[in-house]
């Protein structure tokens, strides 16, 4: 349940009543990772979309770190998105713990519950365009 809560503040699920938070809740598995082990590898396939329960992260795109990202917040989920390859890596700060949602499984969600995908997808896309915003104010500043 904790995991609920969890999900309930993210932007991609914020509207979502319970029974659809809970039907995401159940493919939810957690991964822990120690300060500084890769998360997500550049140029690597997508095998889910991850989000920060405790710890940070680094993105980094080759060798130029771009953003820190904190808890609560989404990780991935541009290739999770465009089921293209990881444009960035991601290497924990500190001791992450992370909640996973498996690609495979979510897609099959989404396939069954149409008004969930699209009420996801949008606010994806709302996410995505603010992060792309701050990219580009950070690419600004090199």
């Amino acid at each position: 349940m904790e995991d609920m809560a969890l999900l309930k503040k993210i932007s991609f699920f914020k509207d979502l009543g319970r029974r659809k938070l809970r039907q995401i809740n159940m493919l939810v598995e957690r991964s822990a990772f120690r300060a500084g082990e890769e998360i997500v590898k550049e140029g690597t396939p997508c095998d889910a979309i991850y989000i920060i329960k405790e710890g940070s992260v680094k993105v980094v795109k080759g060798r130029r770190h771009i953003v820190d990202i904190g808890k609560g917040e989404p990780v991935g989920e541009i290739s999770f998105i465009d089921k293209g390859l990881r444009s960035a890596s991601v290497i924990a700060l500190e001791d992450t713990v992370l909640i996973k949602i498996p690609a495979g499984s979510f897609e099959k969600l989404l396939a069954r519950e149409k008004d969930l995908a699209s009420n996801i997808y949008k606010s994806v896309a709302e996410t995505l365009c603010h992060r792309l915003r701050e990219t580009n104010e950070v690419l600004k500043l090199i």
